[in-house]
């Protein structure tokens, strides 16, 4: 073809500025876009072994400040690797750099369901969370952080930080005496930390004198303007929190507790009723945190020991469980009946272990059968009368229901450690009758069992009780 022949068929007269000519303008920006990409981004890499350099890329591009840039490399390392949880991160710490938070936030969680151990993602995320305001969030996230990696300094004074927000001074000082200890020179967690040891105790001072001083709105700045009536008001906000609580309004609920324990800081009650609301929002090991806090600063108190035992088994730690079990026996004395929870195999075997050197008899029980109704008063003397030589009875109710249970023990007014066996328990026994006895020594060695009771069987009990008593363990 020749080139005027050529050049008529793509000039046509007919054709301008018809469709031709639009296919060739497009034709010919495509071809400029691809030139300057090239130009612009030479090291651009798609292939799935080259994520990681695209990545890298990204990375010198967001030290620059280039965040357009970095965005572009890191979507190519997505690209070729979609389950990169470095280059999700990194892409959320992009997008927040623009102020795209709600990005910033898919990206970040991206990279946590990924790599669910990415300590940097949790942090970054409870970051964002924090600036929104969103401090359970935000706590939720450090956290885990601190969890995941306890020796970086940051993801420490960042969990104090939000402690604080939240009226937590107790629990905010141990996140930045943390930082310090890792970090001594940590200039910011250094003042943080003097500023909330004031505060509190000003607190402290203000609800026995019936004024208090709150916290401002950064860590390291001075005291809000006092509040009147201090203690009164830390109990107006506690008694607040237990009737949100009460009708589910479990967010309103733990502000109302936070702000009773901002005014009083030492308040056992309020750090014991926010961990049940943190228990009811999934959060059990923040829930144990408080209610150990609650124990802490109130060590005789039954109600918080009776909480860490339910919480302590919803985490499946029986053993630690169950001494919580012990301590309420132990201060509630005559006067209340033990609180009764379920218990399976390795709980009771973790019970067992742990009380090893004892004399321990499992008393296997149900409330409506009328030989262990007349057995559990006696049975109740036995451990009164010999707990202190070494005697542990373990009362195993086979009932299903708690109120079944709580009615024979409250009956007999029974102080020994009572649980409701589950069925792998009952098994692991051989249960067939009750009442069943199960003899253990101090060895922890099965020296016999008993079925049934009636009067002459006291004796024989008793005289089982005593010779294993004498031997030494």
């Amino acid at each position: 073809m020749s080139k005027k022949r050529l050049e008529g068929v793509l000039s046509l007269p007919e054709h301008k500025g018809g469709p031709l000519s639009i296919f060739r303008t497009l034709f010919f920006f495509i071809i400029c876009t691809v030139i300057a990409s090239i130009l612009l981004f030479p090291c651009a890499c798609t292939s799935t072994s080259d994520a990681h350099r695209n990545n890298d890329y990204g990375m010198e591009k967001l030290s620059e400040g280039k965040v357009n840039a970095a965005i572009y490399f890191f979507d190519l390392a997505l690209t070729a690797d979609p389950d990169y949880s470095y280059a999700h991160n990194n892409l959320g710490l992009a997008y927040a750099e623009k102020g795209l938070e709600g990005r910033a936030i898919s990206e970040l969680k991206e990279a946590i369901r990924i790599k669910p151990d990415y300590a940097k993602a949790h942090y970054f995320l409870g970051e964002i969370y924090y600036r929104q305001g969103e401090y359970d969030l935000a706590m939720k996230r450090f956290r885990e952080s601190t969890r995941l990696e306890p020796d970086d300094e940051e993801y420490h004074y960042w969990l104090g930080k939000v402690y604080f927000k939240k009226g937590l001074y107790n629990f905010a000082i141990r996140q930045f005496e943390e930082a310090v200890n890792l970090k001594p020179d940590y200039a910011w967690a250094r003042m943080s930390l003097d500023t909330v040891y004031k505060l509190r105790e000003e607190a402290k001072a203000a609800s026995m004198q019936g004024v208090v001083r709150g916290p401002s709105d950064g860590v390291v700045q001075p005291s809000a303007p006092a509040k009147e009536g201090a203690g009164h008001e830390a109990l107006r906000h506690f008694n607040a929190g237990v009737s949100l609580a009460r009708e589910g309004r479990l967010d309103s609920a733990a502000d109302e507790f936070q702000e009773a324990i901002k005014l009083k800081p030492d308040y056992a009650e309020a750090y014991d009723q926010l961990g049940l609301v943190y228990a009811k929002k999934g959060q059990y090991d923040l829930a144990v945190e408080l209610v150990e806090e609650a124990v802490r600063l109130k060590p005789d108190y039954a109600n918080a020991y009776d909480n860490l035992s339910k919480l302590y088994y919803k985490r499946s730690q029986y053993g630690i469980a169950l001494e919580q079990d012990e301590k309420v026996v132990e201060l509630r004395g005559d006067r209340t009946v033990p609180f009764v929870t379920r218990i399976n195999l390795p709980g009771l075997e973790a019970k067992l272990d742990a009380n090893r050197g004892k004399v321990i008899i499992l008393d296997f029980w149900e409330h409506d059968e009328d030989n262990c109704q007349r057995a559990a008063p006696f049975m109740n003397r036995m451990y009164t009368k010999y707990k202190r030589q070494g005697l542990l009875i373990i009362g195993l109710s086979i009932d299903e229901d708690h109120d079944d249970a709580r009615f024979l023990m409250t009956a007999a007014g029974t102080k020994y450690p009572t649980f409701m066996a589950d069925d792998m328990v009952q098994d692991a026994y051989g249960l067939r009758f009750v009442p069943y006895y199960v003899y253990i020594d101090r060895e922890g060695k099965v020296r016999g069992e008993d079925v049934g009771f009636y009067e002459d069987k006291k004796n024989e009990i008793e005289n089982k009780i005593v010779e294993l008593l004498k031997e030494s363990g």
